[in-house]
């Protein structure tokens, strides 16, 4: 699937949510277009370490930044049990650019929480 087709994909379903969702005050969607081989090298030379090859494709092939805010509006939600109430929502966010900084959260808390930080489980 390439780029364009992910986007008509979503944008269609965007046109179908709109009638239940109560956020216009910021997008509910956003794809930013692929990123090139040289920017995703760039990263990874700054983790010193290679992407998998599944975000690698996500990056080259789909989008360099995508998020994706999934909720009902207040309307909707009061009518459904309190118990499920928190249920009907999501958030994604993926994000080349923050992919450094999420690397030095990872390697803090590897330091932290493992005995052994240089243990092969730590990769």
């Amino acid at each position: 699937m390439d780029y364009e087709e992910i986007l008509k994909t979503m944008s269609r379903w965007m046109e179908a949510y709109k009638p239940i969702c109560d956020k216009d005050d910021s997008p509910l969607f956003q794809l930013e277009p692929p990123a090139t081989e040289e920017e995703i090298s760039a990263v990874e030379k700054q983790i010193n370490r290679r992407l998998p090859d599944s975000l690698r494709t996500f990056f080259l092939c789909h989008a360099r930044y995508l998020k994706l805010d999934a909720c009902f509006s207040d309307d909707f939600l009061e009518k459904l049990p309190p118990a499920i109430y928190s249920l009907f929502s999501a958030f994604l966010e993926l994000s080349l650019d923050d992919l450094p900084l999420l690397n030095e959260s990872c390697q803090e808390a590897i330091h932290v929480c493992l005995v052994e930080p240089e243990h092969p489980s730590a990769a």
